[in-house]
């Protein structure tokens, strides 16, 4: 794999894949229904792989598989359901993906909710947490004999700036006796999502698994479904940034490129890293600014606690090795 493209915030998903070969590629993208996902499966079949693509609502999934069909005839393109939330949902997707007996070489962690009303899951954890951590956690779990068999395969946690809202909060992750803020609870979510990498990394790169995380850039997708003029202003009174206007959002495929990075560039083989820009993001000290990386998205005993602790809560062990 090679990737030619002079990298930064405006590089596009065309421009990273250009001259990449991913012939006999199996590459898992959860959330491949619209959007950021939806692109990542249409720019790693144009580079030769197969894909299995999952999604909640199975209407919008059934649209996307047969345009993605349509478009590459040749190609392997399965899909089903997946609400991450529910872990029923998660092992019908898991047990579809590893009756096709294949091994895995991409795993990307993409689908997740934003900003969304205080709900819980069947379990009772906070649908933020459940979606956006719990469910790929369990998903990973499922899928880690098949990520082993490729032999370098990469898991890419898709997460966001976001994170710099807040660090794990240890003591009431589900918002059980503390007011909620779903901004508080989004930021959370997505320090998960980092330390999701983190923990596969650790867990399973002697066995050539890459955990990589990934923050694509604001871009206008159905995550923002939530949001009102009132959200953005809450946004910006954490932050020390204007508020994204239509000239400073990404495309789409500009922020799919970052995921495709980190799923093709050889340079990053077997080294956990958080990604922005299609690049190693900076280390950020303060919460005020929406680039570069807190280190508590980072902290590997972090990483690992918050694995011990959802595995807990949702009374289900997760086993990697």
């Amino acid at each position: 794999m090679a990737t030619n493209a002079v990298k930064g915030a405006e590089t596009t998903s065309h421009e990273i894949m250009r001259g990449v070969d991913l012939s006999g590629k199996f590459a898992v993208i959860t959330g491949g229904s619209g959007g950021l996902g939806y692109e990542t499966a249409r720019a790693l079949l144009a580079a030769g792989a197969d894909v299995f693509i999952g999604a909640r609502t199975p209407a919008k999934l059934a649209e996307a598989a047969k345009a993605l069909r349509e478009s590459f005839p040749e190609r392997i393109i399965a899909s089903i359901p997946l609400d991450l939330a529910e872990l029923p949902s998660v092992d019908t997707f898991a047990d579809a993906v590893l009756a096709i007996d294949r091994p895995i070489d991409l795993l990307i962690a993409n689908a997740g909710i934003m900003a969304c009303p205080l709900e819980r899951n069947s379990a009772g954890l906070e649908m933020q947490l459940a979606t956006n951590y719990v469910g790929h956690a369990a998903l990973v779990s499922r899928l880690a004999p098949a990520l082993r068999r490729a032999g370098m395969a990469r898991v890419i946690a898709v997460t966001s700036s976001g994170h710099h809202f807040s660090d794990i909060r240890f003591e009431d992750p589900n918002f059980e006796t503390s007011e909620y803020d779903k901004w508080i609870a989004y930021g959370q979510s997505k320090t998960a999502s980092s330390l999701l990498a983190r923990k596969v990394h650790g867990a399973m790169s002697a066995d050539g698994v890459t955990g990589l995380a990934v923050h694509p850039g604001f871009i206008q997708t159905d995550l923002m479904r939530h949001l009102s003029r009132e959200d953005y202003l809450a946004m910006k009174d954490r932050t020390d940034i204007e508020l994204p206007t239509s000239r400073t959002y990404k495309t789409v495929e500009q922020g799919a490129a970052t995921t495709l990075f980190a799923a093709t560039a050889p340079e990053l083989a077997g080294q956990f890293a958080y990604l922005e820009d299609c690049g190693v993001a900076p280390p950020a000290t303060r919460r005020d600014t929406l680039n570069g990386v807190m280190p508590w998205a980072l902290d590997e005993q972090s990483a690992e606690k918050l694995w011990n602790q959802m595995e807990l809560l949702s009374k289900r062990t997760m086993p990697l090795g």
